[in-house]
């Protein structure tokens, strides 16, 4: 089972590494107020998103294992390789002049987009590629990883970029909303750089979560496999966890983040597709319990002693106070928010979906 272990905590930042296994990378969970409310409030849109994301990550970026990693070399000996559209949210050029007051950094851009075939996921449209870095450079990407299509593609164009130009990375981080994915791309690309170059490390940085990727055989009402990341069955950071307590529809979205780049870049498109789940849900059979059990099931909260039980096998730092405020938030949802005879209605569900379509067509 994995554990987190705790590497900082404060009420701006928290941090953890992930130990699950032997593996060659380093795997990491960071929790923020800014980073909470991003994947909480899909109503968060345009500027507002890569700005919470710069000051999330300005914050990491002052801790230790980074500070040293990458503060400890000049700014223009860090590459910032961005996946178009959505790696632009991450900021990170931003984030290195916040956190360390770097004013040069070398930046590298590559499209890149998606498609199925069948139920395997391809690139399209990745024709302009401009890769450029000092030797021995530390490599930094922040981008979705879903089903890694574009992170498997990218990596494998930049790899072989630095075969042809005879330019090794020493150490590549990478910040995601995402899935395990992540460990299987970067553990098969860490493995090619470390045979082929004098290669250093690989960071993943995982915001608020290690999630579950969605796939058929879950048996969803609702939901686009390969596409939406879970946070049900997923590796959460303790804040993260309590924070779904803090309104109602968030356990119940379809997904932890909607379309990175639409958020920023096309809000109305990401305001259609939210509007589109909650119509959907509307229209469906479930009353509330149903929809939210889906996507969150509680399976440990029957009791404090068995949520104890559970939440300390995987954060074995937890204290009894935040294990205690998790339950009370728990139980204040289902003894006030949903009690039985509200939670088995089905009216009960269309009224938070008429709600959330509300605040969402609000943005249009």
């Amino acid at each position: 089972m994995a554990q987190l272990e705790s590497l900082h905590r404060d009420e701006k930042v928290s941090l953890y590494q992930i130990r699950d296994g032997d593996s060659p990378i380093e795997e990491y969970i960071f929790s923020t107020p800014e980073t909470r409310e991003i994947c909480n409030r899909p109503e968060l849109v345009g500027i507002e998103f890569p700005e919470g994301m710069r000051t999330a990550t300005a914050r990491l970026l002052k801790l230790s294992p980074l500070a040293e990693l990458i503060g400890g070399k000049s700014g223009k000996e860090n590459c910032i390789l961005h996946f178009l559209r959505g790696g632009l949210n991450f900021q990170l050029r931003e984030a290195l002049n916040e956190a360390y007051g770097f004013n040069r950094q070398y930046c590298s851009y590559m499209t890149s987009q998606r498609y199925q075939r069948g139920k395997r996921w391809k690139i399209k449209q990745d024709q302009y590629r401009k890769i450029d870095y000092l030797p021995g450079s530390n490599l930094l990407i922040g981008d979705c990883i879903a089903t890694g299509s574009t992170m498997e593609n990218g990596l494998k164009v930049l790899l072989d970029n630095a075969r042809e130009q005879e330019k090794p990375v020493s150490n590549l981080v990478v910040f995601t909303i995402g899935c395990s994915r992540a460990r299987e791309i970067l553990t098969d690309f860490h493995r090619q750089l470390e045979a082929e170059f004098d290669f250093g490390r690989t960071l993943v940085f995982y915001v608020e979560g290690r999630f579950k990727l969605a796939d058929e055989d879950m048996g969803l009402t609702i939901a686009l496999p390969g596409t939406d990341l879970l946070r049900r069955d997923a590796l959460l950071a303790p804040e993260y966890e309590l924070s779904l307590y803090d309104r109602l529809h968030i356990p119940v979205e379809r997904c932890t983040i909607y379309d990175l780049g639409a958020k920023s870049f096309t809000y109305r498109d990401h305001v259609h597709e939210v509007v589109e789940y909650w119509q959907q849900l509307k229209e469906s059979s479930l009353t509330l319990e149903q929809a939210y059990r889906e996507r969150w099931p509680e399976d440990d909260y029957h009791s404090l002693d068995s949520l104890k039980e559970s939440r300390q096998q995987v954060w074995p730092f937890i204290s009894e106070a935040e294990i205690k405020e998790l339950y009370e938030a728990y139980r204040q949802r289902w003894d006030e928010e949903l009690p039985d005879d509200e939670s088995v209605d089905h009216q009960a569900l269309q009224r938070l979906a008429d709600e959330r379509i509300r605040i969402m067509k609000d943005l249009l």
